[in-house]
């Protein structure tokens, strides 16, 4: 996955319940902020894996969606 970034949007945040805004509103409850955390503290090549099945599930989710 070439050009990752690690997000940076939940540095700093002490709330166990988070509320991210940008172009919506999501919450993030406890127990998805400890696998984001999880996520960002695997090794860089894990984390890409991972990340990589991520996107590509969502984009087959998406595509499923409108067939």
């Amino acid at each position: 996955m070439d050009g990752y970034k690690k997000p940076e949007l939940l540095e700093g945040v002490t709330n166990m319940d988070v509320r991210i805004e940008e172009k919506s509103s999501l919450e993030v409850d406890k127990e998805t902020l400890q696998r984001i955390e999880d996520i960002q503290n695997l090794p860089p090549s894990d984390r890409e894996a991972l990340l990589l099945t991520i996107d590509n599930f969502i984009k087959a989710t998406k595509l499923k969606a409108i067939q």
